[in-house]
């Protein structure tokens, strides 16, 4: 008997069931081939001497099938398979949430800023960008991400952000930004008004950063980034408040910027020396 699919042994499979085909040659008259398995049970195969399993069941970790041919004299022949079934592989995710989590963005600004999240149970070790338009670069942050500003030419740019994971896994979304130029210049008018310092001393592990945001348009996102690549998108945009910021041992600098529409920016600095 010859077991002709899979084609190479041992097997190693993500799949709950396994297609299993193969021919018995020899004996006499027609043959009964059937299968068992220390895992799952047993069944019998389609057809006789070109037989089939289609859907031959499998269990998470190393499964022993045996196909065992019987043929009208009471001759048999016997075959093993070992398949290893594997857990799916968590996928890493990636979203964009600035400028916007749609599709596609108009931009009056000759750059644009893409911020946003990665997620992976095993960690995100790296979020890349790239353009259309032959830029590319790598963001800062992981699980919270900003690319900085992206330069863009005058029409529709494709941009990409791929999240990497320790395995070489990797997870992409793109936004079709079009720039047109506008005449929005202004930036937004940005302050921090917790802590009331810009120099700070503490002691725990993390810090609130909380402020306002004015523009003669509207705020659009207000993002922070520490000196260690930490970054994170603040929550609301006139009366702002960045949660709870991640602090290492000795000095840290914290920028806060605050985007309007057309991609104008300010910025406000607080230096947090933790002991």
């Amino acid at each position: 008997m010859v077991i002709t699919a899979p084609a190479v042994f041992p097997v190693t499979t993500e799949s709950a069931t396994l297609s299993v085909a193969g021919t018995v040659t020899g004996g006499t008259g027609d043959t009964l081939v059937i299968w068992t398995s220390d895992r799952t049970g047993a069944g019998v195969a389609q057809g006789g001497r070109a037989w089939s399993i289609p859907s031959l069941p499998l269990q998470l970790g190393s499964n022993t099938i045996t196909i065992t041919a019987t043929d009208a004299a009471a001759g048999q022949a016997s075959r093993f398979l070992v398949v290893t079934r594997q857990a799916v592989a968590e996928r890493p995710t990636i979203t964009i949430v600035f400028p916007t989590t749609g599709t596609s963005y108009v931009s009056r600004s000759p750059t644009v800023t893409l911020a946003g999240t990665a997620s992976r149970a095993a960690g995100i070790v790296r979020v890349e960008w790239t353009s259309s338009r032959g830029a590319s670069g790598v963001a800062s942050g992981t699980s919270a991400w900003s690319t900085g500003p992206i330069p863009l030419q005058p029409g529709e740019n494709l941009l990409t952000v791929t999240a990497r994971d320790g395995r070489g896994q990797s997870a992409s979304r793109t936004l079709a930004v079009t720039y047109s130029a506008a005449s929005d210049t202004v930036a937004p008018a940005l302050r921090i008004t917790l802590p009331v310092s810009s120099s700070v001393l503490v002691t725990s592990a993390s810090i609130r950063i909380q402020g306002s945001a004015t523009d003669n348009v509207a705020v659009a996102v207000v993002t922070w980034l520490t000196s260690y690549n930490k970054s994170g998108v603040a929550a609301g945009t006139s009366f702002w408040n960045t949660g709870d910021v991640p602090l290492l041992v000795g000095t840290n600098v914290i920028v806060v910027r605050a985007y309007d529409a057309a991609g104008n920016s300010n910025w406000r600095s607080l230096t947090v020396t933790r002991r």
